[in-house]
């Protein structure tokens, strides 16, 4: 959950990220109608104006967040790497470019008032603006910007091997968000000893290492845990699986740890389809006039 300093921060992004697809927009334009036409030595004084694209900056403007938040380009402590960063831009401006040729075609745009190699523009423009000011946020976060995400303090339950690997998995997590304050092995702790734990270290989250051997221990633990009030997390990767991705679900009351190999027929899975058909269409629209 976000804290407050957390929430304030995702805002400032979202609304610096449509400022900056809007300014894609503009600096799109400029190039389609200012520079390539000096470059070429075409007279530029009746080009359309860009007050032609206002109904486009009125959808960047509360599209764009949404569609990058879909991406998880705003995750503070996501493990993506830089190109997989900049690829989920990418994906997040298609996106976005296609919303725009939907509306564009449905609502009959006068198609003499804009220009699509201006669109063709904003798609690296946009890619490359947001990309920057990722990177240097993602430079901030690791260093100064640290400090305005509060640390949650954590209590590692399991063996010595177990805690070491979360621990080494944590340091990649950009922020610093989290500090371990105490680890122990339930296997040696008893329950009075676990609860004085948590009430010396003010603990915000428990993290469980489960494995076959510490299963009843752990469910003492987690106990302790809801009597408290305190967050819990139990690591579940004693499984082992590698195709099969693990979701949460209740059935019968009963809370259950699913793991499938095949894809749920998701939001994602219906996006992919439309956007490959859509796609296919606005590639189609592009070529039309150098057919």
């Amino acid at each position: 959950m976000l804290n407050r300093d957390q929430e304030v921060v995702l805002q400032i992004l979202q609304v610096v990220d449509a400022f900056l697809l809007c300014l894609a927009l503009y600096i799109a334009h400029t190039l389609r109608y200012d520079i390539m036409p000096l470059l070429q030595g075409i007279d530029s004084t009746h080009n359309e104006p860009f007050t032609n694209y206002i109904w486009a900056v009125v959808l960047l403007i509360p599209l764009g967040p949404l569609v990058l938040e879909r991406q998880e380009i705003y995750r503070l402590h996501a493990e993506h790497t830089l190109l997989q960063r900049l690829w989920r831009i990418f994906k997040a401006v298609f996106i976005l470019l296609v919303l725009l040729t939907i509306f564009m075609v449905t609502l009959r745009v006068p198609q003499d008032t804009i220009s699509r190699l201006a669109f063709v523009v904003f798609l690296p423009m946009s890619t490359i603006l947001l990309g920057m000011r990722d990177y240097l946020f993602m430079m901030w976060l690791r260093g100064r910007g640290s400090r305005l995400v509060t640390r949650q303090h954590l209590l590692l339950c399991g063996t010595e091997k177990e805690r070491e690997k979360w621990k080494k998995d944590m340091a990649k997590v950009p922020g610093e968000s989290y500090l371990v304050m105490e680890e122990i092995d339930l296997a040696t702790t008893s329950d009075d000893e676990f609860i004085d734990k948590l009430h010396e270290h003010a603990v915000d989250i428990v993290v469980f290492m489960v494995d076959h051997s510490n299963l009843p221990e752990i469910r003492d633990a987690l106990i302790s845990c809801e009597s408290e009030g305190i967050e819990a997390w139990v690591s579940a990767d004693f499984f082992g699986t590698s195709l099969a991705r693990p979701s949460f679900d209740q059935f019968v009351q009963r809370p259950l740890l699913v793991f499938r190999s095949t894809p749920d027929a998701s939001f994602e899975l219906v996006a992919k389809r439309m956007l490959d058909i859509v796609g296919s269409f606005l590639l189609l629209l592009f070529l039309v006039p150098f057919v």
